[in-house]
């Protein structure tokens, strides 16, 4: 595991936005003859972070849990 030492909080940083693993869309042909889901003209889809939750963990699991469940009550 990697440690990263920030000397700023993220909040100061620029904008970033790159990829979250939620969509990919490819040719066949293309991702089997390159072997990459980034070809040469790739763009993005800047996703909102509301609609980008990312489950690694069942702690994850049960933070989208909640967060479904009061959209849901909403």
């Amino acid at each position: 595991m990697h440690i990263l030492n920030y000397t700023k909080q993220t909040q100061d940083f620029p904008d970033f936005w790159g990829p979250n693993g939620h969509i990919y869309l490819v040719k066949k042909d293309i991702f089997l003859n390159g072997n990459t889901f980034y070809p040469e003209g790739t763009i993005g889809y800047r996703m909102p972070d509301e609609r980008s939750l990312d489950i690694d963990s069942e702690w994850d699991l049960y933070l989208a849990d909640l967060i479904l469940k009061d959209r849901k009550s909403s």
